[in-house]
């Protein structure tokens, strides 16, 4: 499964120093012809020597988008 001319001798790998990882939610909401849309987004990162969560954020979106008169 591997080209062994690049192949990496056993025992000469390095390990994982860091694991990221995230999470994502949505919540909607919706009110005769307003929909209310809220993202959340969150991200950690940890160091796997230590065990401490070296860095995490939040992003969070909200969208409203109202259904026109005319067309759909």
């Amino acid at each position: 499964m591997v080209d062994q001319e690049k192949a990496v001798e056993m025992g000469k790998q390095y390990g994982a120093e860091y694991i990221l990882s995230g999470n994502f939610a949505e919540i909607e909401h919706k009110v005769d012809d307003v929909r209310d849309v809220y993202y959340k987004f969150t991200l950690n990162l940890k160091n796997l020597r230590t065990g401490l969560l070296e860095w995490s954020d939040e992003k969070e979106i909200r969208k409203v988008w109202k259904r026109s008169t005319f067309g759909r």
